[in-house]
């Protein structure tokens, strides 16, 4: 009941899981959401705290050795942990299977082809799941219990370094991120606030577009220096037929104004021959 309303990927793990189960669930009072950390919710006169465990250690909730064990296990094996605590006592533990989305391993790897030289995931996890995730896809590198400010920090570090930096977010969380990044990519989906301050966000959903993305900046690249040399050198032409050819006005003014023609053309040369691709550029 507590995350019905959250559009988290955990969230709505918990909420599908609700479903399968046929629960009812109940109308919720009051709720404050700390970004990063957890949701804490007024449903029939308790109040009821889900988050990390960082979450529940703000809350002053305590955590007993044989919750702390279990959760010790679940992240060794790799998997996610949710606390759930009911009028600050802790009530038990939600473990999060992590399922790698299908097309993810295969973007990964074609990106990687393509000329991209650092992946890295950013992640308000724990360590060993992260580490896990990252190690299943073949990653560069890996940044674990990670606060939204953090993510943006992280982002701020690469661009120090010289580095061009894309970010692709779905969460409140990521927005800050997204924000400082030179590029920002959500889905189809995602929170709100994601989409809002994505430059791109893909349609379907699908991250096998990230390498469409990819070839059509490219190309459109591409585009754009052909159409600076087909302006420049008719006007380079035209300046020495004047100085050096003798050139009259009107063969001066032809070849002067080419560009225009040229420039015309080349713009309507299709960038990309595939136009099915559910991408939106939200700030083109």
């Amino acid at each position: 009941a507590a995350e019905q309303k959250s559009v988290h990927p955990s969230a709505r793990a918990i909420l599908k899981k609700a479903e399968k189960k046929q629960l009812v669930l109940p109308e919720i009072e009051d709720s404050s959401y700390d970004i990063g950390y957890g949701i804490s919710v007024d449903i029939d006169g308790k109040t009821i705290q889900i988050g990390s465990s960082r979450f529940m250690q703000m809350k002053g909730v305590e955590i007993s050795k044989e919750i702390q064990n279990k959760m010790d296990k679940a992240l060794a094996t790799g998997h996610s942990v949710i606390m759930l605590a009911i009028n600050s006592e802790l009530e038990g533990l939600l473990e999060i299977h992590t399922i790698v989305r299908p097309e993810v391993k295969k973007t990964v790897r074609i990106l990687r082809q393509s000329g991209i030289k650092s992946m890295a995931i950013v992640s308000g996890d724990h360590e060993l799941p992260t580490r896990a995730l990252a190690n299943s896809l073949g990653i560069d590198d890996y940044f674990y219990n990670v606060l939204p400010e953090e993510k943006a920090n992280i982002v701020e570090k690469y661009q120090r370094e010289g580095r061009k930096v894309a970010f692709v977010g779905d969460g409140v969380n990521d927005a800050i991120a997204m924000e400082k990044s030179d590029v920002s990519i959500s889905l189809s989906g995602a929170s709100s606030i994601a989409t809002d301050v994505a430059q791109i966000v893909l349609m379907d959903g699908n991250l096998t577009h990230l390498t469409d993305l990819l070839e059509l900046s490219r190309k459109l690249e591409k585009n754009l220096s052909r159409s600076l040399v087909l302006n420049i050198i008719p006007n380079v032409i035209a300046l020495n037929g004047v100085l050096f050819f003798h050139f009259g006005m009107l063969t001066t003014m032809l070849v002067s104004q080419s560009p225009l023609v040229m420039g015309t053309i080349n713009a309507l040369l299709p960038v990309d021959s595939k136009p099915e691709h559910s991408v939106t550029d939200h700030k083109a």
